[in-house]
């Protein structure tokens, strides 16, 4: 069913406006297959992306999306939780440590998801914290947060960002021990987790960016790149990491639309 799917969101919505099989046998040295394992698997819905991952996320893993600012992090993770809700009929949570709940409404509104609609339909809820609180709330096994994922049926989770979560803490141990204790406590809800991170890249080399135990930690990395060519900038989008998963290992170039973001296969950046 999963597969299915997939192949019907690239049909409907390429960048061409159809695709047929002498497009498949293109990209074939390029999109990994599906597996014929019985990994269950969460289709993204995010165009051109679940052809890369073997048709999904894995299921109730928790995947790292990172990249520097103006990446499309967060467009990004709100359109994995808005497909969950719209295409595959799971509902989300967004847990924000820096966003206000206004200000992203607003944003998201401009590629057509009306959050507040889907919150009043009690198939979305955003929540608002501070670090502090989220680490008080974790040590508690969950508290609030568990309270309303299990209340929503949510099967989505996107905490952003990570990065203000890791400044409470000034060494790597204390960092890692919170780290585990966020992964433990959202493993026991049952759903598959993206989470927002902001490492700072150099530039010029993308292999070359600080220590960060989240790496070690999650399931997944999806970097995405705000790469720039002398006065251009250009977004692609690499899977660095997946486990269980044989996942594409080049760098595509990827839009941000009115419709949110779109991942491009047929197209490499090395």
């Amino acid at each position: 069913m999963e597969k299915k799917e997939e192949k019907h969101f690239w049909e409907k919505e390429s960048k061409s406006g159809s695709a047929d099989k002498k497009d498949d046998n293109k990209l074939g040295a390029i999109i990994s297959k599906p597996s014929k394992g019985k990994i269950a698997r969460v289709p993204t819905g995010l165009k051109g992306l679940d052809s890369l991952i073997e048709g999904g996320i894995k299921r109730n893993s928790a995947v790292l999306v990172e990249g520097g600012a103006g990446c499309g992090k967060s467009i990004f993770c709100m359109q994995f939780i808005f497909n969950g809700i719209e295409k595959f009929g799971e509902n989300g949570v967004y847990i924000s440590f820096e966003e206000e709940k206004e200000e992203f409404f607003e944003n998201m509104l401009r590629f057509g998801w009306d959050l507040a609609k889907l919150e009043a339909e009690k198939k979305f809820a955003f929540l608002r914290y501070t670090p502090e609180q989220v680490e008080k709330v974790l040590s508690g096994g969950g508290g609030l947060v568990r309270d309303v994922v299990e209340s929503l049926g949510a099967r989505r989770l996107v905490i952003d960002s990570m990065s203000a979560f890791n400044m409470l803490h000034d060494d790597e141990f204390a960092k890692r021990e919170a780290t585990l204790s966020l992964f433990r406590t959202i493993k026991k809800w049952n759903c598959t987790t993206l989470v927002v991170g902001q490492p700072e890249f150099f530039e010029y080399d993308i292999d070359k960016h600080p220590f960060n135990v989240l790496e070690f930690e999650c399931d997944g990395i999806i970097r995405l790149y705000n790469m720039r060519d002398h006065n251009l900038r250009t977004r692609t989008i690499e899977v660095f990491k997946m486990r269980g998963t044989k996942h594409a290992s080049k760098i595509f170039t990827m839009e941000i639309t009115n419709k949110g973001v779109i991942i491009y296969p047929d197209s490499s950046n090395l």
